[in-house]
């Protein structure tokens, strides 16, 4: 039995801290998370590259541990990362939970956990689909589901459906399940209509001119190119229309050379990494993602929680429409009917304060972060099987 004197020790995985989805969730719950009562620590890999975000989580006084010159390229580097997490838990078994944010091939992490006697392990499911086409990366990635099933004894989910999508059916009525929404801090998100105006007259955006914005890597899976392409199709209709684009990923000279070739240079532009997104989403007018996969994407609720409706694509989940303005499109309609959908939902919608309904929707993170972590009062059973008690 914990006591209050005792906190509960935390550690979190994700591959690395890039500037994603997954990292934001975890940089929210870290900014939120009950020090008096939790210690957390994270473990990540290596590729070879500096995000900023890290040195931001250690800045802010967590541990992070690196399993340096770590990552996983090809079958080959399987070896040397399997015997470097058995050295990580040997010599880090203290752990009460540790908590999976990662695809099915880190399954290892939550075996080397099980190793450890480490007796609560949860994996969570963050997509709807593998983020590659190469079919056997997706065999792969598929058998590995087993073995992550396998060594979890807890299953979380952005989402029911991106749930059933790493778990199976069985994430439905399995006991140990839990939609962890992929809130965010509402409050300091709100709509502000002088910040608006500030970032529009920055960027030298009229009050009449219409700013599509898209937040996202810069690689196939968020199918930017498609984006563009319902943008030089929009123009047609009304030609006082900007679109935005902010992230950085390898389709970036691709995606300039498109850009060029429509002659939209004037009106299409990449901003590559910002650190103002937040205002960013206070100045679009919409924010459009023509993804062919995700979970259940923080930017969308971020964008929202600033006032802006979305416009999805179908392959995004609709538990991700947050307010009334926001909608979904299939992939399969044409850049015509695109355009047309995206033009009456900016034009027909209104920022607004949306607290409340985003609050109501339970994607506010205080309240996910009370619901998602254990009471310092929690037990473990003898025999070992994981004993937490979450809120309902």
């Amino acid at each position: 039995m914990k006591t209050k004197a005792e906190k509960i020790r935390i550690l979190f995985f994700v591959d690395r801290f890039g500037r994603g989805g997954i990292q934001a969730l975890l940089a929210n719950i870290a900014q939120t998370i009950d020090r008096a009562s939790f210690d957390v620590e994270f473990l990540v890999l290596d590729d070879g590259e500096y995000y900023s975000l890290e040195d931001e989580i250690r800045n802010m006084g967590f541990k992070v541990h690196k399993l340096n010159g770590i990552w996983l390229r090809n079958p080959f580097d399987y070896p040397r990362y399997k015997r470097a997490l058995k050295a990580f838990f040997a010599e880090n078994d203290k752990y009460d939970l540790v908590h999976l944010h990662s695809s099915s091939k880190n399954f290892q992490v939550l075996r080397y956990a099980k190793k450890a006697g480490i007796q609560v392990r949860i994996a969570h499911a963050h997509s709807t689909s593998f983020h590659s086409e190469n079919k056997i990366r997706k065999i792969v990635g598929s058998i590995f589901k087993y073995q992550l099933k396998r060594y979890s004894t807890d299953w979380f989910a952005c989402s029911a459906e991106a749930g059933r999508w790493l778990f199976g059916s069985q994430f439905d009525y399995h006991d140990r399940r839990y939609v962890l929404k992929n809130a965010v801090d509402v409050e300091s998100l709100c709509f502000d209509q002088k910040r608006r105006e500030s970032k529009r007259s920055e960027l030298g955006i009229d009050d009449d001119c219409m700013l599509i914005g898209n937040v996202a890597r810069l690689e196939w899976v968020k199918n930017q190119d498609r984006l563009i392409d319902i943008v030089r199709c929009a123009r047609e209709i009304n030609d006082d229309i900007r679109l935005l684009i902010v992230g950085e990923g390898s389709l970036r000279e691709e995606l300039d050379a498109k850009i060029a070739a429509y002659g939209l240079e004037e009106y299409v532009h990449l901003l590559g990494f910002r650190f103002d997104v937040s205002d960013l989403m206070q100045a679009f007018d919409v924010h459009v993602m023509t993804s062919f996969v995700e979970g259940l994407p923080m930017v969308a609720v971020e964008a929202q929680a600033s006032g802006c409706p979305v416009v999805l694509s179908g392959n995004i989940s609709s538990e991700a429409l947050l307010l009334r303005e926001s909608i979904t499109i299939p992939l399969e309609e044409s850049n015509q009917e695109w355009a047309e959908r995206i033009l009456h939902c900016a034009s027909s919608s209104k920022h607004r304060d949306t607290r409340n309904e985003l609050i109501e929707a339970g994607f506010d993170i205080r309240t996910e972060v009370a619901r998602l972590l254990p009471q310092p009062n929690w037990s473990l059973a003898s025999s070992g099987e994981s004993k937490i008690s979450f809120a309902d």
